[in-house]
């Protein structure tokens, strides 16, 4: 197991480079020199985020139509048995939709490398919340130099101490 100056789930910083991890164990490294552009900005964490949005509103559509189905069994003076299962039918797409809705929609501080051979999008929350981002910012600077910016005001606000 190698020590990582920085580590999170996604990702670790060493001297040597980027490494990216999945499930604690290194998968890929990206050396410093390959890394052509280190941006940190505020963006959505999901590569697909449209895709999850729009399930998250056809769910959201689907249970609103099976409520409006279940309100008009209810009104029939001629329906006497109304299931539970048709009750419970709207619920579970409505719950789900709106999380979709909500992964899709939230922001948060990303790190997005571009590198020979392809790109990265890498997440900071762990590092904002235990309040690293400052040696985080200045560890990226010394590696990366000119190939390192910060976006957005938004960013510099979190990321304010230590950026050169």
């Amino acid at each position: 197991m190698s020590h990582y100056t920085f580590e999170t789930a996604r990702f670790g910083l060493s001297d040597e480079g980027l490494h990216l991890l999945r499930s604690g164990h290194n998968y890929k490294t990206l050396a410093y020199r390959d890394i052509r552009r280190a941006t940190l900005k505020k963006g959505v964490a999901i590569k697909n985020w449209l895709l999850v949005l729009l399930l998250g509103i056809g769910l959201i559509s689907f249970a609103v139509y099976q409520a409006s189905h279940l309100y008009h069994l209810f009104m029939n003076p001629g329906e006497h048995q109304v299931s539970i299962a048709s009750i419970l039918l709207p619920v579970l797409p409505l719950l789900l939709g709106n999380y979709c809705i909500y992964v899709s929609l939230k922001r948060t501080t990303i790190l997005k490398v571009k590198y020979r051979g392809g790109k990265v999008k890498l997440p900071l929350d762990e590092l904002v919340t235990s309040n690293e981002s400052g040696e985080f910012t200045a560890f990226l600077q010394e590696k990366l130099g000119s190939h390192f910016e910060v976006e957005d005001h938004e960013t510099v606000a979190v990321f304010s101490t230590n950026i050169s």
